[in-house]
């Protein structure tokens, strides 16, 4: 993900929790299919496929470019 992101994205991802695994773990989950399979297992698992990782890349750089353009409003209010 991050060398698709470009560092500076990346490090924003990861610094703001913004990163799938952290967005995963938010979400319910069924406790018999964690205990079988592991935490995040089916997630991660449809993470790897081309057509799902093109679907998260996309929302991820969406999120980040919504997240850095609140930023910049933001400063420009407290001016």
């Amino acid at each position: 993900m991050c060398e698709d992101l470009g560092a500076e994205d990346c490090a924003l991802w990861r610094e703001k929790g913004m990163n799938f695994v952290a967005q995963a773990k938010s979400r319910p989950r069924r406790m018999l299919k964690d205990t079988l399979f592991g935490a995040d297992a089916q997630t991660c698992e449809s993470a790897g496929s081309d057509a799902v990782y093109s679907q998260i890349l996309q929302a991820t750089k969406t999120q980040v470019a919504a997240y850095r353009k609140a930023q910049d409003a933001a400063g420009a209010a407290a001016k």
